[in-house]
């Protein structure tokens, strides 16, 4: 087994893994995002044509704005060390091949160095992003029961309907109920993430007890005596 066929397979894997989760959670953040900050811009909007203008109201709608702005943070934040992440990983795919003049430390000490610093920052960022995102989950839920509350109350004063907001706090709990979501999809995709550079480790520590292998061009003569010009054994 060659040392390209030890290491090579778990590498892909480990980038792959980090290339698919950065799409998937930058685009399902993305929506999320979108919807949220629909929602904050339409708050408003359902007020005036409710006519309902209450002290209340106008709080949970600040309230709103300061979660999309959250959010929108964590997106921008996620889409930048993730991208990091696989500019990273894409080098490591290669780290075999390509003599690094700036680092003489050996392939294996190089390799690891570079999969625990990948590991140890991937659990507290992803952390810290997932607890925020939850945060906010929570916020909307939240929101969404002081909006129904804050308008029932305001349109039995005024006389005004409050079945907009009624459909506005719906969006806000389906939308909670989505971030929840991403919220479980960062901790599976940090817990894959870990498994594929275990795996990665357990190949190179196989490569490392691999006999070397010789890449000296060898000659073959079946049934031959090689002697020099002289007549001696070559």
């Amino acid at each position: 087994m060659s040392a390209h066929s030890v290491l090579t397979p778990p590498l892909q894997r480990l980038l792959a893994g980090a290339r698919e989760g950065a799409e998937h959670l930058t685009v399902d953040l993305q929506k999320a995002v979108r919807e949220l900050s629909a929602l904050s811009l339409s708050y408003s909007g359902h007020s005036i044509r409710a006519g309902m203008h209450d002290d209340a109201l106008a709080a949970l709608d600040a309230e709103l704005g300061e979660a999309a702005t959250a959010l929108a943070r964590i997106l921008f934040e996620l889409q930048q060390r993730l991208q990091l992440d696989v500019l990273m990983l894409s080098g490591l795919e290669r780290i075999e091949w390509v003599v690094d003049l700036e680092d003489e430390r050996p392939l294996p000490e190089r390799l690891l160095g570079a999969l625990d610093a990948y590991v140890a920052a991937l659990g507290p960022r992803l952390g810290d992003m997932r607890t925020t995102v939850a945060h906010i989950a929570v916020r909307l839920a939240v929101l969404a029961n002081n909006t129904e509350i804050a308008a029932c109350r305001a349109g039995a004063g005024s006389g005004a309907a409050v079945e907009l907001f009624m459909l506005v706090t719906a969006r806000m709990r389906a939308l909670a109920r989505r971030l929840r979501a991403i919220a479980e999809v960062m901790a599976v995709f940090k817990g894959t993430q870990e498994g594929y550079v275990e795996a990665v480790r357990t190949a190179l520590r196989q490569r490392m007890d691999m006999p070397p292998v010789s890449t000296a061009p060898t000659m073959v003569a079946a049934g031959l005596d090689m002697r020099t010009d002289t007549g001696e054994a070559a």
